[in-house]
């Protein structure tokens, strides 16, 4: 049995006048994420993570800011072509732990993000672990 193990950051500054989504969720927030696509750290750490593991880059190398394609994305479709490069090369997610550093959603943690997260198409059956700092 072949393991990999990645591990994913991201941090955005946060905004007036910009939504705050984490896993797709968008939370209510007098501030945002700002960023090229939605900003959504979550599931960019994760994106990253799963690159990392299989050293395949970083999530700016396959939707870099300069493209103006991603402006604005939903990062739970990028999540689904980073799955798809992850698929092509034999490999699957076993599991994550998020932990996220951000008061704002600390109190979204275990309802509307986990079912959001389970329900992106990509592994609805990963096990996940949250905790808030």
């Amino acid at each position: 049995m072949n393991i990999r193990i990645g591990n994913g950051y991201d941090i955005h500054r946060l905004v007036v006048d910009r939504p705050l989504i984490l896993e797709g969720v968008e939370i209510p927030h007098e501030l945002g994420l700002l960023g090229h696509s939605d900003a959504d750290v979550l599931t960019h750490a994760i994106m990253d993570a799963m690159l990392g593991a299989l050293s395949l880059g970083d999530i700016g190398h396959y939707f870099p800011p300069t493209d103006s394609q991603w402006a604005g994305a939903d990062s739970l479709i990028l999540l689904s072509h980073v799955d798809q490069l992850v698929r092509e090369r034999g490999w699957r997610i076993s599991n994550s732990r998020i932990i996220q550093v951000l008061d704002a959603a600390h109190r979204h943690k275990s309802s509307t993000l986990n079912s959001r997260h389970t329900s992106d198409g990509c592994h609805p059956e990963l096990p996940t672990e949250r905790r808030g700092r």
